[in-house]
């Protein structure tokens, strides 16, 4: 039996003891799997901050860390491919990440699709200001990427202070920020960065310099940087520079997809669902679909307001009498309503009872 690994321990802390979890469907949430019935167990799972962390991974070597984890009974199968966290390996599991980095400021859902872009921009800006503040213009660019270069010099020209002046408010702002992380992660995150006559470490030198494995000094940067993320966009007037790497990337990296976002720009223009499906050549299922994403990815979303004459409350207090109440349950109550309805009136309900 292999030892378990960093990755092992931090899948298993995916499962809970008071409740059974499917296990592809967590492995669905991990690796990114965008479709609503995923976002909404997601949601019900208590996993949003970690949808598409790991979207990369292998099902098969998933697979066989849970495999790992039933054989050293830190795991217990259950039916339908449920998996139980047991109390021994919630034991375990608090045991080792006691010693190890837990990430408690992780936020995918809402800034998966575009951070590893903002950090690519923010160590490439970083890189070129330091030449700036030094005066030299013979340096070799971290970045070979053309798009990312071009992104860079177009960026600058959009400054109207002096480039000497954005070099040193920017390091002021960079100061302010690492100050504000935990020790390890602001070591990790400069540890990573290259300037005037510094070169930036890799993964695998950070994690030998740290005595960690590679995953981890990942999951701590990201960690870092999520936490990084939600101060600059909490305070922007206090970090502008930093706000103004990513701006752009919210509106084409966004939370959600430019067609999820066109869905949501025609309920505000009056439309309905089967008229924007029409208007658009897409599916009636598609167009629900968006609504349902909307719905677990923003909540300030009212679809109560953007969308007319569904029984939204009438469904909901039939849940409310009747909690298991199938789908096939509210339609022998209410013949026409749509799927979407019920979704949405599902997840409506398990944010009141759980906003505590």
């Amino acid at each position: 039996m292999d030892e378990l690994s960093y990755l092992d321990y931090l899948l298993f802390s995916f499962f809970s003891t008071s409740e059974p979890r499917k296990a592809m469907t967590v492995f669905h949430i991990i690796s990114g799997k965008r479709t609503a019935s995923i976002l909404y167990q997601a949601e019900i799972y208590r996993l949003s901050a970690y949808f598409s962390l790991f979207n990369k991974l292998k099902k098969e070597h998933y697979q066989h860390s849970l495999k790992k984890g039933i054989a050293l009974k830190i795991l217990k199968k259950e039916e339908n491919d449920y998996y139980c966290l047991t109390e021994m390996g919630q034991k375990e599991i608090t045991a080792y990440f006691e010693k190890q980095y837990y990430p408690t400021e992780l936020n995918f859902l809402q800034n998966g699709r575009w951070i590893h872009v903002y950090w690519r921009r923010l160590v490439f800006v970083s890189q070129v200001l330091s030449e700036i503040r030094y005066k030299n213009q013979s340096y070799i660019p971290i970045e070979k990427e053309w798009s990312l270069q071009v992104w860079v010099k177009k960026w600058l020209k959009s400054k109207s202070e002096s480039r000497e002046e954005l070099a040193e408010a920017f390091g002021i702002e960079w100061l302010q920020l690492a100050r504000n992380q935990s020790k390890i992660s602001a070591e990790i995150m400069i540890g990573f960065l290259t300037g005037h006559d510094y070169y930036g470490q890799t993964t695998m030198q950070l994690a030998t310099a740290f005595l960690k494995e590679a995953v981890e000094v990942r999951i701590i940067l990201l960690d870092g940087l999520s936490k990084l993320i939600h101060e600059v966009t909490e305070q922007p007037e206090t970090f502008p520079i930093f706000f103004s790497i990513f701006t752009d990337l919210l509106e084409t990296h966004g939370a959600v997809s430019q067609s999820v976002r066109q869905t949501q720009k025609n309920l505000m223009e009056g439309l309905d669902l089967i008229e924007i499906a029409k208007i658009r050549q897409l599916k009636l299922s598609t167009v629900s679909e968006h609504v349902i994403e909307l719905s677990l990815i923003d909540k300030k979303f009212n679809v109560h307001s953007l969308i007319k004459k569904q029984p939204f409350l009438e469904v909901k207090q039939q849940l409310e009498n009747q909690p298991m109440s199938s789908f096939p349950d509210i339609k022998e109550i209410f013949p026409e309503v749509p799927f979407y309805v019920y979704r949405l009136m599902q997840i409506e309900r398990w944010r009141e009872k759980n906003a505590n």
